[in-house]
């Protein structure tokens, strides 16, 4: 069973935030270089993180900076992905997609 912050660890693996600082196990932070905590991949996602960028795991679409998450990943936005995001003025019209607003 992973050890609580504060307690003695050798590797990540022995601590439930799945951080090993200085043989103790640490409180997981969005800069320690590991996905842990609430985060969807390293140091980003979740929510006390910042989004993550294209191709980064996610699980929901608030956790990516282009709004959309499919398949547990992070996508680029498209003019088709169903979100206001990129140059839209609308979701998934105006700006660079080719259907106008209404």
């Amino acid at each position: 069973m992973p050890c609580a912050d504060g307690q003695k660890c050798q590797v990540d693996a022995d601590c439930s935030s799945g951080a090993c600082e200085s043989e103790r196990c640490a409180a997981p932070t969005a800069s320690d270089g590991r996905a842990n905590g609430s985060e969807t991949d390293v140091d980003c996602g979740g929510r006390d993180a910042p989004a993550c960028s294209g191709g980064e795991r996610c699980a929901y679409h608030r956790d990516c900076t282009s709004g959309v998450c499919i398949g547990n990943v992070c996508r680029a936005p498209t003019c088709t992905d169903g979100t206001q995001n990129g140059q839209e003025t609308g979701i998934d019209c105006g700006g660079a997609c080719p259907v106008a607003c209404e």
